[in-house]
């Protein structure tokens, strides 16, 4: 073999790079540090922490149960991040979930990097379209999302490492390590033992296999010690054919951010694709070793782990969640195992072929990747926008409770977190004053079983992080805010980025039982994209009574 050209190196790190700066740069316009749902867990754990005397009794608190998880490793990096920091900072968790992505890029370099060259050819100039699966908008959710990083990326990023010792390295230390910490991450990271014993047995590596049988026993035994199933599930659990129809979805959610059509019909129609590429790849393998038993090589057991532990893990979720609506299953916090599916397939491939076959398979892999990646910004702009607007106003809820623009956070609150600015601190106090502007009513305002909707068909939507028409609701003993989910441009130009996201109007809905018990003068407020506001009457009214809302059971 000839000597690497340089240029090709310095061409694959260009490549790899672009996706990962651009996903940097859009979380940096986006992020806030507000807890959203479960991030509340972490902030009580530290309460809890402060709270309770004894070292053995703190330790438990890290492995407590979280539904059915066991989020140690998640409580340690809020731990860390408030004893470092003085203050628990949400944007931090996101930034080491987010990290695990450069952790999984950097481990597909390694596996490509085992792989024979072609020619004087680099291994590594197949490395972007790695890089482009993983950072896209598709992973919204997580990505703006503390406690969603920590453990949807992160055990993601443990189980691979793993995975890779067990087939690369002879030493088993590091995928052990690998896999506790797996375990201690998200409850699917329990999918790496039995993983594992298999790979084992397929090298005949018998003595490690024994000591991982001894380890896997003592892992799985203490997680489940306690163990309390929890509630909060569908009562009814949607049927076989339901579930087989989610599993193809949830496996093929990342098609979601092609402008195809009905984006469920287009996750259903690519997972059934990849499925039959996995499933004939396995069954070539099971083939191979019953002929020639014990023969796989190292990209063929990696192969069997990884898609072990994506369709597991796929089962698992839909076999959990499908009665909760299968629409539910290719949203975005589901689309890494999706995206990783996609990335296994591919460096598959090139491990397993040569010559022109390898550079089709890489030629189609980036242009494939390159192409889902670049549409999932102007696909799930909008959902970034509605999520961080959707934090702002949630947090001005919280923290301003009374008819005066005085915070309503109680000391213990405010030790562990501090509020994020928001675009409605300049003009705070001008809020608590009545709207003087022209009188703009919306369309339309209807409350009826416990829902509140407004609508909007005039107003022309800006794309911008914080502009938008806000709701502003003012009763003689408080104000709420909530934001309005602009009307998405239609045309296809709009799906390619070629024309704006959004388009004219907008909608509105929340729940009844948010308010308290008074009547709301309702208030247009339109924030410019310089920051500068608008107040308008609206003439409109609404009368809300205390509704007792519905509870999900949780053990956190």
């Amino acid at each position: 073999m000839g000597r690497l050209r340089p240029l090709e190196l310095v061409l694959a790190g260009l490549l790899t790079a672009l996706p990962i700066v651009i996903f940097w740069y859009v979380w940096a316009q986006y992020a806030l540090n507000i807890p959203k749902w479960d991030d509340h867990a972490l902030k009580f754990f530290l309460y809890q922490l402060d709270t309770t005397t004894g070292l053995i009794d703190r330790l438990l608190l890290f492995f407590s149960q979280h539904n059915e998880h066991r989020i140690a490793y998640d409580r340690f990096i809020t731990w860390l991040d408030f004893s470092l920091g003085g203050k628990l900072d949400f944007r931090t968790l996101m930034i080491i979930g987010n990290l695990s992505l450069v952790g999984l890029t950097g481990i597909f370099a390694a596996i490509l990097n085992k792989q024979p060259a072609t020619g004087r050819t680099s291994r590594l100039i197949y490395l972007p379209p790695v890089a482009f699966l993983l950072f896209n908008l598709s992973q919204w959710e997580n990505m703006f999302w503390g406690m969603a990083a920590l453990q949807n990326f992160t055990v993601v990023f443990w189980l691979f490492w793993s995975l890779y010792a067990l087939c690369y390295q002879s030493s088993l230390v590091t995928a052990v390590v690998m896999a506790v910490l797996a375990t201690i991450t998200s409850g699917n990271g329990l999918l790496i033992w039995p993983i594992g014993a298999v790979l084992l047995a397929q090298q005949m590596r018998w003595r490690q296999f024994g000591y991982w049988l001894g380890i896997a026993a003592a892992c799985i035994g203490l997680y489940f010690l306690g163990y309390e199933k929890p509630e909060g599930n569908p009562v009814a659990q949607a049927g076989i054919g339901a579930i087989f129809k989610g599993w193809l979805a949830f496996n093929g959610a990342a098609g979601e951010a092609l402008p195809l059509g009905d984006a469920f019909r287009v996750s259903l129609f690519l997972g059934g694709l990849l499925l039959l590429l996995t499933f004939i790849q396995l069954a070539r393998l099971a083939r191979k070793s019953v002929q020639a038993p014990f023969s796989l090589n190292k990209p063929e057991l990696l192969f069997i782990g990884a898609t072990f532990f994506l369709l597991g893990t796929a089962a698992i979720v839909v076999r959990s969640r499908a009665g909760f609506g299968l629409e539910l299953l290719i949203t975005s916090r589901y689309k890494m195992y999706s995206l990783m599916l996609l990335v296994v397939l591919y460096v598959y491939g090139v491990s397993q072929t040569r010559g022109w076959q390898r550079k089709a398979i890489g030629i189609t892999g980036f242009i494939v990747s390159a192409a889902l990646c670049g549409l999932s910004y102007p696909a799930f702009q909008d959902d970034a926008i509605w999520w961080r607007q959707w934090m702002t106003t949630s947090q001005f809820n919280w923290t301003y409770k009374t008819n005066q623009p005085v915070s309503a956070i109680d000391g213990t609150t405010a030790r562990w977190i501090d509020n994020a600015p928001a675009f409605y601190d300049t003009f705070l106090n001008e809020l608590y004053q009545p709207a003087g502007g022209t009188p703009e009513p919306f369309v339309s305002l209807t409350q009826a079983n416990g829902q509140i909707s407004l609508r909007d068909t005039s107003f022309r939507n800006q794309v911008q992080k914080d502009a938008n028409t806000y709701i502003l609701l003012r009763s003689a003993k408080r104000l709420y805010l909530y934001q309005t989910t602009p009307s998405l441009n239609s045309g296809r130009k709009a799906r390619f980025g070629l024309a704006p996201v959004f388009g004219t109007g907008f909608t509105a809905q929340f729940a009844e039982a948010q308010l308290d018990t008074a009547t709301y003068q309702v208030e247009r407020l339109i924030v410019l994209p310089d920051g500068h506001a608008e107040r308008h009457p609206t003439g409109q009214q609404i009368k809300a009574q205390v509704v007792a809302a519905k509870d999900i059971q949780k053990n956190w």
